[in-house]
């Protein structure tokens, strides 16, 4: 067993899929020996829609809340990383950009692969607890599509999102204009002709501050 688990092919983080793996595999006969008898596919026939809608209402129905919740999160987290690298928001990213089309899909995989194993295996277990049936192909349909549509709506909004805020002038932070002690020290320093290596800006905020106050002193004069 030791062994087994210090495979290096069997990391911590391939648990989970093998698990969901094992568990359809092992309704998998049962759901072809429904085909048989009935001659219909499942996910064709009339009963598929009121079940998924049964869904709802059964055991686990709270993870149709907090599993999209938490793939919301996850896509976020994805979007401000791709907005901090440059690259193009998620889905635009998939459908008009073939050559980086590989790196988002490993990206998008690495981030909720075991969030969609979950989503699999609870619908497996729902699919159990409220029919007495588990159809392998449903839960590999809905499962991903639980976590996958927030996922990826999630991931290029916040991309979106994050370069309006970059670009709006409104969100640029704005220095403090200098004190009266900062004003005095900037005028004696340009009276004494040491202004040279002062930024321009805390000499226009001295003369402005200045003049406030009455002091016409000019304090911008050409820094030698």
């Amino acid at each position: 067993m030791k062994a087994l688990l210090a495979h290096p092919s069997l990391s911590r983080h391939s648990i989970l899929p093998a698990v969901v793996i094992l568990v359809l595999l092992v309704a998998l006969p049962f759901a072809v020996w429904e085909f048989i008898q009935t001659g219909e596919f499942y996910m064709f026939s009339h009963r598929f829609w009121p079940d998924v809608v049964a869904r709802f209402h059964g055991p686990g129905r709270l993870r149709f809340i907090f599993q999209p919740t938490v793939a919301i999160i996850l896509g976020a987290r994805d979007g401000v990383k791709d907005r901090r690298a440059g690259n193009p928001p998620f889905l635009w990213g998939l459908v008009f950009h073939p050559a980086g089309r590989p790196g988002l899909l490993r990206g998008a995989l690495a981030s909720v692969r075991n969030l969609v194993a979950i989503a699999i295996l609870l619908d497996v277990i729902s699919q159990f607890l409220i029919f007495r049936m588990v159809h392998p192909g449903a839960a590999l349909v809905l499962g991903p599509v639980l976590i996958g549509l927030p996922y990826a709506a999630s991931r290029a909004l916040t991309n979106r999102i994050s370069g309006w805020r970059w670009r709006n002038p409104s969100t640029v932070q704005v220095s403090p204009p200098p004190t009266d002690g900062e004003c005095t020290r900037i005028v004696g320093r340009v009276s004494a002709g040491q202004g040279r290596d002062l930024p321009s800006r805390d000499i226009q905020g001295a003369s402005a501050a200045a003049q406030r106050d009455g002091r016409r002193q000019d304090v911008s004069p050409e820094r030698r």
